[in-house]
């Protein structure tokens, strides 16, 4: 049987009960809403092998506290962190070359630490709505 590559749109959504999830295998990507509304979930553990976040991907995951993008990730798309309010920490690395408008909107607590140097051109110019503080330069 072929491996799974992809968790679909929704899989989790509302999984309440949730509090520490880790992921194995080959998934390279994560669907629209894969993890929306698990508002218990403290800790995610992705490959290193995802590629691309879905929109609203972990949206309302309210006590989800730090979050590492893996090396393989291009692409993470809009409103992907939204009302995460627990999220206080995210590493972006240098591989992310398209992030959509409004990813990390409303995460009241949240400091981006980016490997890139400045802004790819391929960020959407609101990525950062509404501009938690970032750390240019960093290292993971």
């Amino acid at each position: 049987p072929a491996a799974c590559t992809v968790i679909a749109k929704d899989a989790f959504v509302n999984c309440v009960a949730a509090t520490k999830v880790v992921i194995r295998g080959k998934i390279t990507k994560l669907e629209h809403g894969t993890f929306q509304g698990c508002r218990s979930m403290v800790s995610i553990t992705l490959p290193s092998t995802v590629k691309s976040i879905g929109q609203y991907c972990f949206e309302g995951c309210r006590a989800l506290r730090s979050f590492t993008v893996p090396a393989a990730c291009t692409t993470m798309n809009g409103q992907a962190f939204q009302g995460c309010h627990a999220l206080n920490s995210i590493f972006l690395p240098k591989t992310v070359t398209t992030l959509s408008g409004a990813v990390f909107y409303n995460c009241i607590n949240l400091t981006i630490y980016c490997e890139a140097d400045r802004r790819p051109s391929g960020w959407n110019a609101s990525w950062n709505n509404p501009n938690r503080p970032g750390v240019w330069g960093a290292q993971a």
